[in-house]
């Protein structure tokens, strides 16, 4: 039985790094099995259906097919339509300017005193399970609470996607 499914891969496409076409990447992803593959932006947001039910086993394939077809190494994360309904239902700040980073775990440990060091004035950052909340209502690009910044701090690998990105992407499962 078919499933679908929604890969974020990590850092593709930023400051001229790990450039993947989407149609490329749609490609690949039909060639590895995956079918009504669609993109969403250049940022590595894909949309699929496949008869694997192992999460990680599919990150692996798809992990394995860009290093083969592309030469680089890519992280990626699999979620369900559920867990981006949970995403959507959870946010507490719910504005454009709300960012939405998703850790491959829950922390086991939250780094609270170099959050607050990091944070500025009229930022909110809520933490819930294996996401991250982060309220920006100045410029995100200014912020230290970066992806690299949540990635070191909890040593855990972090893919972030803008407000807008994350509505689309549910909105687009809803109509597959």
């Amino acid at each position: 039985m078919l499933k679908l499914y929604i890969s974020l891969l990590k850092g593709i496409n930023v400051a001229g790094q790990k450039k993947i076409p989407m149609t490329d990447l749609v490609a690949l992803y039909q060639k590895i099995g995956f079918v009504d593959v669609i993109s969403y932006i250049q940022s590595g947001n894909v949309i699929f259906k496949s008869t694997d039910s192992d999460l990680g086993q599919i990150a692996n394939k798809i992990q394995a097919a860009i290093l083969k077809h592309f030469s680089f190494t890519v992280d990626v994360l699999i979620k369900t339509p559920s867990d981006f309904q949970r995403v959507v239902q959870q946010n507490p700040f719910k504005t454009e300017q709300t960012y939405i980073t998703f850790l491959w775990q829950k922390p086991a440990i939250i780094p609270n005193e170099a959050i607050k060091k990091a944070t500025l004035p009229g930022e909110e950052i809520k933490i819930l399970e294996d996401v991250i909340y982060f309220s920006c209502p100045k410029n995100y690009g200014k912020s230290k609470l970066s992806n690299n910044f949540f990635e070191a701090k909890f040593k855990i690998p972090a893919t972030t996607r803008n407000w807008k990105t994350v509505n689309c992407l549910l909105a687009m499962t809803m109509s597959s």
